[in-house]
């Protein structure tokens, strides 16, 4: 006959009892990584690319809990590079995407009816919010203006950054328009626009983060440029996107950037001056005169000595016929009007 085992018991009150230094290093990962894994949000790794095939979380936003007690709504920054003539200015810019005029303006230190440069990078404070599907966004409103246009087309070019994919996505323009018909869009129908941001996760507040930046990569970002760019530590930006070192990035999509204080206006990027064009070739030098000698400035020299002599030749002559005809005026007793006068009240 098996007699069977007993239950195991552990020391202790029989409660398992860990090593010292299997304890400590539970309690790291419980208290330091798990707040941390909670700071995080998914890159969408350039899933917005295909709006049929791709409808994961990543493209949809990012994700809050879907409870906006535990999820309280912030401001947020996001970035638009300026597309004249349509977008240029505070004004034209704010009505895009549903912001306050007066705080675009004195975030970039620009008038509100300034005109800016192409391609210069704005920072556009937004309230941000928790929704109930459970993703961060701040909604804006879009008439379609074309019977052409798709969300696609909207997406990639409409909210834009260096008229590439930006501040939302195919995916989530119809996540968010449910009653539309994506393949019969057409001009006057109004939609609603979920830009992406998000608020500081409670592990990311503790750290002392206040803002997150919604930055749009360009050709030539990576996570070391963006962070340098903010003033942000490297580390942290990883972390916020759950990145690495050696995690691929793409143009066009959207990195998260923590500051611990608002984001100034000397981070306004502007374009490259154009490049100076190369002065004009010089023009032939002027063709002197067989049996001739000398450069241009010494003939205009010589002009100018010839025109003086003769200046000053026609007022010796003047000279000499007022000296004749007061001396003949003296001979016959006759002196001139004005020089009555002028004797006259020279004497007092």
């Amino acid at each position: 006959m098996i007699t069977p085992m007993p239950p195991p018991r552990f020391r202790g009150g029989g409660r398992l009892k860990l090593p010292g230094v299997l304890s400590v290093d539970l309690l790291f990962f419980l208290v330091v990584l798990t707040p941390l894994a909670a700071a995080q949000q998914q890159y969408e790794a350039n899933a917005q690319t295909d709006c049929y095939a791709d409808n994961g979380s990543t493209v949809l936003g990012y994700t809050c809990g879907n409870n906006p007690v535990t999820s309280p709504p912030c401001t947020a920054y996001l970035t638009f590079c300026s597309a004249p003539p349509s977008y240029a200015s505070p004004i034209t810019v704010s009505y895009l995407l549903n912001a306050s005029v007066p705080a675009v303006a004195a975030t970039n230190a620009v008038p509100v009816a300034s005109p800016i440069p192409r391609d210069s990078l704005l920072l556009v404070p937004v309230p941000c919010a928790c929704t109930a599907a459970g993703y961060y966004q701040h909604n804006a409103g879009y008439v379609i203006q074309f019977d052409d246009e798709t969300y696609f087309i909207m997406a990639n070019d409409t909210y834009q950054h260096y008229n590439k994919t930006g501040l939302t996505t195919c995916q989530a323009l119809m996540a968010q328009n449910p009653t539309h018909d994506s393949y019969n869009l057409y001009r006057g129908i109004s939609l609603t626009v979920p830009l992406r941001c998000a608020c500081p996760s409670p592990a990311q507040a503790a750290t002392g983060v206040k803002y997150l930046v919604t930055y749009i990569l360009g050709w030539d970002d990576d996570s070391s440029t963006v962070a340098d760019l903010f003033r942000a530590d490297y580390q942290t930006v990883l972390d916020a996107n759950n990145l690495t070192d050696d995690s691929t990035v793409y143009p066009f999509t959207t990195m998260l950037v923590p500051l611990k204080h608002r984001p100034k206006a000397d981070i306004m990027v502007l374009p490259e001056p154009p490049a100076q064009a190369p002065a004009p070739a010089g023009s032939a030098p002027p063709v002197v005169p067989s049996g001739g000698s000398g450069t241009g400035n010494g003939r205009w020299v010589g002009v100018g000595v010839g025109v003086g002599c003769a200046v000053l030749a026609s007022v010796a002559v003047l000279a000499l016929l007022l000296l004749w005809r007061r001396r003949r005026w003296q001979r016959n007793g006759e002196l001139p009007r004005t020089a009555i006068i002028d004797v006259s009240a020279g004497g007092g």
